[in-house]
């Protein structure tokens, strides 16, 4: 198995683009200014029967991004049959868990601080197609965003704000950091999102896959 990641890592790991911003203004009145964040959007654009929309390659140094979720999520638009879990160091399958169409998958088992992880995507055919990975935030940097977010839900406390002004407060918090795989998990995380959070969430998916095909064009008639 270590020998399978190991390809995975070296031929599969995509997204490597020129970087870009995703940011957009005119917030109406009264909205949280969802449409104001900048999030990082390289990658593959175009039509496409798989896209990975986090966590991203490029949103990290040496092609691995940070994350601050000890239970992170996969998010992706397409088609695929099955997702598994490996820890990078030792090509051990952790979890494993057949999927749908499209979704965010969070996953099933608490990841540990400091250690390197990879999400391993099969296809419809059940072929492995897509190696994602990714480091979780640990040391002082984790501690110091542990404190942050403390004082985040003390104000939050004090000033009794809706789930998704809660999320956004949170979310702007770990923007500050480059986390971009846990803002995508947090905005998709909200329940009952309003308009302004759906508009960004359907702008954003469009910048980071382009158009996606989300079934497999049938074959060209003889």
């Amino acid at each position: 198995m270590r020998s399978l990641v190991a390809m995975s890592l070296g031929g599969l790991l995509w997204g490597s683009g020129i970087p870009g911003l995703y940011a957009q203004t005119g917030t109406a009145e009264g909205e949280i200014p969802w449409r104001t964040l900048a999030v990082p959007t390289a990658g593959r654009r175009g039509e496409a029967t798989f896209c990975v929309l986090s966590p991203r390659s490029e949103w990290g140094s040496d092609r691995r991004p940070l994350v601050w979720n000890t239970q992170p999520a996969l998010l992706w638009r397409g088609e695929l049959r099955r997702v598994e879990l490996a820890e990078e160091a030792t090509g051990r399958i952790l979890w494993s868990q057949r999927v749908g169409s499209r979704g965010l998958l969070a996953s099933g088992v608490t990841l540990m601080p400091s250690r390197s992880y990879t999400w391993l995507v099969y296809d419809a055919n059940d072929l492995l197609t897509h190696a994602v990975s990714f480091q979780i935030l640990g040391g002082e940097a984790r501690q110091r965003l542990l404190a942050a977010f403390t004082e985040v839900k003390r104000n939050a406390d004090k000033s009794v704000p809706d789930p998704e002004a809660q999320a956004w407060e949170r979310v702007r918090t770990l923007s500050q950091q480059n986390l971009w795989a846990d803002v995508m998990q947090e905005a998709h995380g909200v329940d009952n999102p309003s308009p302004a959070l759906s508009r960004f969430l359907q702008d954003l998916e469009q910048s980071l896959c382009g158009t996606l095909r989300l079934s497999r064009p049938l074959p060209l008639k003889p």
